[in-house]
């Protein structure tokens, strides 16, 4: 066995002294970026004949070819792709360091808008094929002239809206041969929620994959959200060659907060591995007076989005967190493309597995029945026929899990043309209501429609839903109002004015009594939402709406991110990082639910102040005040009786005197 102290001097760096020899050498390698932002040559290629005019080969001459800044739209330049949806290519030139020869490389290209194939010196090198999926591909060193010139040149093809390299970076690196020495942490449980009054326990988990022991330094630092230290710990570790090393910590009990944990992984000067992890400590597990009646939802779980073999791990771990957080209410797509893969006969695997999942978590499911199958061609249900097959798919479905499901989701989003193929039109998808809701009465009388599933507040769509009958074939209308405005704005595009509207279409059609819920709704943390702005706009959303009365139920989504830490590809609406460690907004929303329960009438309270946003919420003889500043900085009288303020995060503070300075975050008072 080899023995290495990575202790300086190190040179661990397992990697061949040239490439053509088995014999090992270890050198000390720059991790630097090579960065690819600037000026590319770029052609457009309406008739796709890009590959076979080879605009991806090393040798083509582009010298006539437009030039655009990358990254960038390419709507955002006066270079004549405004308003353009197609296929462009962009290509440069890089000069790859001598110092990183025989090592493969990996090209980010990071966010694609909206699909991307990756020539590397007219080599494909990688795909992408939605604007959410990574473009991060490797680069075989086989194909790299190192020292030398190299090109890259990128298919992209914009299906709508704007479309380009954005919003970046651009680099390409070495791909070292430690980068696939896994370092994590985990809690014992996997959903890095603990409780109070309860230890803290953890591990850090160094997978090592060299074919070599090693000694390494091992530096773990721990702060709580207001950037107090609670634990900083460096350690000497002995790795052993493939296998892994793990590192136990106790902590004890640790006060509700959320905690940011960095861990270093450092050999001399070089560092091996650094990762960033977080955990949340919360009050008592959540109780409703009747969960049912809940306003607090999340989207979570995604379990037909999973290989079966996942539901136990994965998916597990997803709907313990949502139970952990004490969230009752979940949401879920039941995809009949997989339970109904040939007409007549089911396959209740996945779904008898994600029900259970549920149920097993204290969590109550509303299922979404959802999307076309392969025998329809994937297209939406419009015929009688094809409408007809859809509704006995749902009577099969419901029948199966009456005695657990009470609320059922018909479709999400027709609106729109990426879940409603080919065209969405507000009377196709009433003609499926219908005929949908019919068979899941007849499945369970007792069951509850909801209908409308609306990408965005679409009033027009829904007023086509409304105005064809809809009204009379749903219990509940659902939509999926994100905004870009403010929570608590005023302007006709927010969701405020627009539910009232819905609200006084549904009160006009004369028909039953229609409830309102949000099925989706959230902020991304990327761009100017910060996760502090997505605390920010999750608690305000909240309040404001359950405030204003007429929405039920309010999905967040999502719980988790599905794409990695720091990237820009990927869905980062979460609560949660990929890994499930939590990102702040996750004990914001526990608050909210600890200061907002089982709550009996609401209202605006006037603070008093101009620019500030005031909201009084009762719960028997108790009244909890939340209030924020709209602006800058506001100086409030604080409402008689109250004796204490409680921010976003759960610390408390006692109140001695008659006034507080409120900011843009708000505070409850109690």
């Amino acid at each position: 066995m080899k023995k290495w102290n990575l202790i300086p001097p190190l040179f661990l760096f397992l990697f061949f002294s040239s490439c053509m020899t088995n014999e090992f050498e270890f050198q000390k390698i720059s991790p630097d970026e090579l960065d690819l932002a600037g000026t590319w040559s770029f052609q457009k290629d309406p008739d796709d004949k890009g590959i076979e005019k080879g605009f991806q080969l090393d040798l083509f001459n582009d010298a006539s070819w437009g030039k655009l800044r990358v990254p960038a739209t390419w709507d955002s330049q006066n270079i004549g792709l405004g308003g353009y949806d197609g296929i462009v290519w962009n290509r440069r030139k890089f000069t790859i360091p001598m110092k990183w020869e025989c090592l493969d490389l990996s090209i980010d290209l990071g966010k694609v808008d909206d699909a991307a194939i990756c020539f590397i010196n007219g080599e494909k090198v990688g795909q992408s094929y939605h604007f959410e999926d990574s473009n991060n591909f490797t680069i075989p060193s086989r194909i790299v002239r190192f020292g030398m010139e190299n090109t890259v040149s990128v298919k992209i093809t914009d299906t709508g809206g704007k479309g380009g390299i954005a919003p970046g970076p651009v680099a390409i690196r070495p791909i070292l041969p430690w980068d696939s020495m896994n370092v994590s942490f985990k809690s014992p449980d996997e959903t890095h929620v603990y409780r109070e009054n309860s230890p803290v326990n953890f591990e850090v988990i160094i997978d090592n994959v060299l074919d070599a022991d090693f000694t390494a330094i091992l530096h773990t630092r721990i702060d709580n959200i207001y950037g107090e230290e609670i634990r900083d710990k460096t350690e000497r570790i002995e790795c052993q060659a493939g296998k892994k090393k793990i590192v136990q910590t106790t902590l004890g009990s640790l006060p509700k907060s959320y905690y940011n944990v960095s861990i270093t992984l450092k050999s001399g000067d070089v560092t091996l591995r650094e990762i960033l992890s977080s955990f949340v400590v919360l009050g008592p597990p959540i109780t409703f007076r009747d969960s049912v009646k809940s306003p607090f939802a999340v989207c979570g779980g995604g379990l037909f989005h999973l290989p079966i073999e996942q539901h136990t791990t994965e998916g597990d771990v997803r709907l313990r967190q949502i139970d952990r957080l004490g969230v009752r209410w979940g949401r879920n797509d039941i995809w009949w493309s997989v339970v109904e893969q040939t007409r007549g006969t089911f396959d209740w695997t996945k779904a008898d597995s994600s029900f259970s999942l549920f149920k097993n978590n204290n969590i109550h499911l509303l299922p979404i029945i959802c999307y076309s199958t392969e025998w329809l061609d994937g297209k939406a249900p419009v015929t009688d026929e094809e409408r007809k097959a859809f509704a006995s798919y749902a009577f099969e479905l419901v029948k199966r899990y009456r005695n657990q499901i009470r609320y059922w989701e018909v479709w999400n989003e027709p609106n729109a043309k990426f879940f409603w193929r080919d065209r969405p039109d507000p009377k196709d998808y009433t003609a499926l209501l219908k005929e949908t809701y019919t068979a899941i009465k007849k499945a369970d009388p007792e069951a509850k429609v909801v209908g409308g599933v609306t990408a965005g507040t679409d009033l027009g769509f829904i007023r086509g839903m409304i105005n064809g009958g809809a009204a009379e074939y749903m219990d509940v209308i659902s939509v999926h109002p994100y905004q870009e405005q403010p929570p608590d704005s005023r302007h006709r595009w927010a969701n405020l004015p627009r539910a009232r509207t819905i609200r006084s279409l549904l009160d006009r059609s004369g028909g039953r009594d229609v409830s309102i819920w949000y099925t989706e709704c959230g902020w991304s943390t990327i761009g100017e939402v910060t996760e502090e702005k997505q605390v920010e706009n999750l608690v305000k959303y909240y309040v404001v709406t359950l405030a204003e009365g007429l929405v039920e139920k309010i999905y967040w989504f999502n719980l988790t991110d599905w794409g990695p830490r720091g990237s820009s590809t990927g869905g980062h609406f979460g609560l949660a990082y990929q890994d499930h460690s939590p990102k702040p907004s996750l004990l914001a929303y526990y608050v909210v639910m600890e200061n907002l329960k089982d709550f009996d009438s609401a209202s605006i309270w006037n603070t008093g102040v101009r620019d500030t946003s005031g909201f009084v919420f009762t719960r028997g003889e108790e009244r909890i005040y939340v209030a924020w500043s709209k602006k800058g900085e506001e100086i409030i009288t604080i409402p008689e009786g109250c004796k204490k303020a409680i921010n976003v995060y759960g610390r408390e503070k006692e109140l001695d005197s008659k006034q507080i300075k409120l900011n843009l975050m708000p505070v409850y008072f109690r």
